[in-house]
């Protein structure tokens, strides 16, 4: 009775989805297999709804706040800037979920806004709610920034994609290169 969004981040084109049914420990029987081909019309779409990396519904707690940021705002460009001054400013970088973090993981905006601290994919995905739900298109890249394995934003302001890293400007880290591996 639930169904789960998953981006294209490669644009229009072809894309095999399969889905894998786990038989014990790592072991996994392919259950299902469809091949299909995209039609995108404007390729910023899919970074305007949730996904299972920046996972939100109407109801989230970092959807309602949001929208309080930028109530009174009108352009892109102030709602991004409320944002980032907000996520910069209230959440706390998790050192101990960053030592202790498991293969899989992944972000809950709420849980994220709640305790007030996360790792850089936390910061990458509550940034990205925050402003997809705003119309805002929002990429959460992960790569490296330099040589640690990372995650930041990509956002689309007057019809260029900048590169917004929240972690970074709240805990006045200077990166040099960023390299992306995956986009969501």
């Amino acid at each position: 009775d639930t169904y789960e969004t998953f981006a294209l981040p490669f644009g229009s084109g072809k894309y095999k989805l399969q889905v894998f049914k786990q038989v014990s420990g790592n072991r996994y029987s392919n259950e299902a297999s469809l091949s299909f081909t995209a039609e995108i019309a404007d390729e910023s779409l899919p970074y305007l709804y949730p996904n299972q990396y920046v996972y939100y519904t109407a109801e989230s707690a970092a959807v309602q706040k949001g929208e309080e940021l930028c109530a009174s705002l009108s352009t892109d460009a102030d709602k991004l800037n409320a944002v980032h001054k907000y996520v910069v400013a209230a959440i706390l970088y998790d050192y101990v979920r960053a030592a202790t973090v498991q293969t899989g993981y992944l972000p809950v905006v709420d849980e994220v806004l709640a305790e007030g601290k996360g790792i850089c994919f936390d910061y990458a995905a509550l940034t990205a709610c925050m402003l997809r739900t705003q119309g805002i298109p929002t990429k959460l890249e992960i790569g490296y920034a330099d040589k640690t394995y990372h995650a930041w934003n990509s956002v689309l302001i007057d019809g260029q994609w900048v590169r917004v890293d929240t972690t970074a400007d709240a805990n006045h880290m200077k990166i040099k290169k960023f390299t992306i591996e995956r986009t969501y």
